[in-house]
């Protein structure tokens, strides 16, 4: 629901805009992605968001034009899932260690533990997450355009942020073999368990199976569970007006981007922690360490363009420079995601649109967009076998060329019916899908899509559409499933897909 208000002085404008939004979402997955009944998901999420913004505008046309303003944000977050191990999970892992050459390895182990045979893996065990965040943030912004000739207009922005997260997470883990430290663990024989003959040599594969380890909750005695960013940023652009037909601009630009929490399974404490967390002795079994959050992200971003209105046409171009320090990368790995950032990332490029209207019944579009895309600095990203550095690579899944093109024909039938048939080409170059699947996996688009449509004079629309006209096949995204070494999963884009739409209007 959202409340606009307007008032109208004599000198300024004042809008207010109130929003309220609620989303609740309910899933269940098989998140195994195979025929057998190995892993299963169940899920939930409910965002609640409030927003407020007041603006004050300059009213009436004059040489200095103003707006000045605040907006206010609060958002509460509840999310988290369930994973349950499935009735075939326990004989597919017996399966793989006998393949591996490790036959009776999980009976071996429960039975060193003293547990009964069947524990490990059995389908009465299940990782339950949950996460809340409270997300507090306002921002007060004001804009001045000033019009130094009747050709000539520079505008001035400038921003203050500040952005508040307040964390609780909590995990219910009833996986047994992840709660097992298998380095260190003493109540064994009152020896460590890498010195029983008969089972070192298994470690490394029993520890590869402790896929989903205890995560250790917030707030506790030694993480900081908030975060607190705030930033000015700023805007600064030259428009010129040529003619009535031609503007040219260049422009200056800063952004900000305030941290980001890992609400997945993989939230794991900082490194920098792990002493603290060792000497009060709160850390979990198996404790991995990582990261919480994402820092913030600054931007900063140069244009220069050109924008052209004809009474057939338009054409727009422009250049740009952006650059992102701390750029935040977002991986999924199976279990969960990897939040990282990127000491640098930085992207230069141009962008452009058309129209040309050929008669009264052709129509005619182009836009494009060349970038050319680089990780300037970034050690430590996740990849295909574990962290590498990825500085001086290309970031994967952005596309160095997009082109789109359409061809539109209009007409209109005696009795006052109006249609148009229309046909549209997306083009976008190859490009890696994710940086931690192989190479191999790749994404290309080259999609034809049409529509034809009728406008009654009743108010009666209707539209028929074919999506995917050629039936083009390509990779959305891929990740490496859990517990399938060696194995990745891709998502693919919808096949050929038609249908009808009809509207009314009054």
């Amino acid at each position: 629901m959202s409340l606009q208000f307007e008032a109208d002085f004599d000198d300024y404008i004042l809008t207010s805009i109130t929003a309220i939004r609620r989303n609740d979402a309910n899933f269940s997955n098989d998140v195994d992605y195979t025929s057998l009944d190995i892993l299963q998901e169940t899920g939930h999420s409910e965002i609640d968001t409030i927003t407020q913004e007041v603006r004050l505008t300059s009213a009436g046309i004059s040489a200095f034009e103003w707006m000045i303003g605040a907006y206010i944000y609060k958002e509460d977050l509840e999310t988290g899932d369930t994973i349950f191990y499935s009735n075939d999970m326990r004989n597919y892992i017996d399966v793989l260690m006998a393949a591996g050459g490790a036959p009776g390895l999980l009976a071996g182990v429960e039975a060193v533990y003293g547990h009964v045979p069947g524990t490990f893996f059995s389908n009465q065990s299940s990782v339950n997450s949950e996460f809340i965040q409270e997300n507090k943030a306002y921002s007060l912004f004001a804009n001045v355009d000033y019009h130094i000739s009747e050709s000539l207009t520079a505008t001035f922005g400038v921003s203050f942020t500040k952005d508040e997260k307040e964390l609780k997470i909590r995990q219910l883990n009833s996986d047994v073999l992840s709660g097992i430290d298998l380095d260190n663990d003493l109540t064994v024989f009152n020896a460590p368990l890498p010195l029983i003959p008969s089972l070192a040599p298994a470690i490394p594969t029993l520890k590869s199976l402790q896929f989903l380890p205890p995560m250790l909750s917030l707030p506790n005695a030694v993480e900081n569970h908030k975060t607190h960013d705030n930033k000015t940023t700023w805007s600064l652009r030259l428009a010129y007006e040529w003619d009535e037909n031609i503007n040219v601009f260049a422009s200056a630009a800063t952004g900000f981007k305030a941290s980001s929490w890992n609400l997945s399974r993989n939230s794991t404490p900082f490194t920098s922690n792990k002493n603290a967390i060792e000497s009060v002795g709160i850390g979990m079994a198996n404790q991995r360490y990582g990261g919480r959050y994402a820092s913030p992200e600054e931007a900063k971003v140069y244009e220069l363009g050109l924008k052209t209105r004809y009474k057939k046409g338009s054409f727009n171009l422009t250049l740009f420079d952006q650059t992102i320090e701390g750029f935040q990368s977002s991986i999924f790995i199976g279990t969960g995601y990897v939040l990282a950032n990127a000491g640098k990332q930085s992207t230069k490029g141009l962008e452009f649109d058309s129209a040309y209207n050929a008669t009264e019944n052709w129509s005619f579009t182009l836009a494009g967009t060349f970038l050319d895309p680089v990780y300037d600095s970034f050690q430590g990203a996740t990849g295909l076998k574990g962290p590498i550095d990825l500085s001086g690579e290309k970031p994967a899944g952005i596309h160095e060329r997009s082109i789109t093109a359409g061809i539109t024909y209009h007409y209109e039938l005696e009795n006052g019916i109006y249609g148009y048939v229309r046909t549209d080409y997306v083009n976008e170059s190859e490009v890696n899908l994710v940086e931690n699947v192989p190479e191999s996996l790749t994404r290309d688009v080259s999609t034809i899509n049409a529509s034809a449509g009728l406008y009654f004079h009743n108010g009666v629309n209707l539209q028929v559409w074919v999506r995917n006209l050629n039936n083009d096949e390509y990779y959305l995204y891929a990740f490496p499933p859990p517990i399938q070494v060696g194995s990745f999963k891709a998502h693919p884009n919808q096949p050929r897909t038609y249908g009808a739409t009809i509207s009314y209007e009054f």
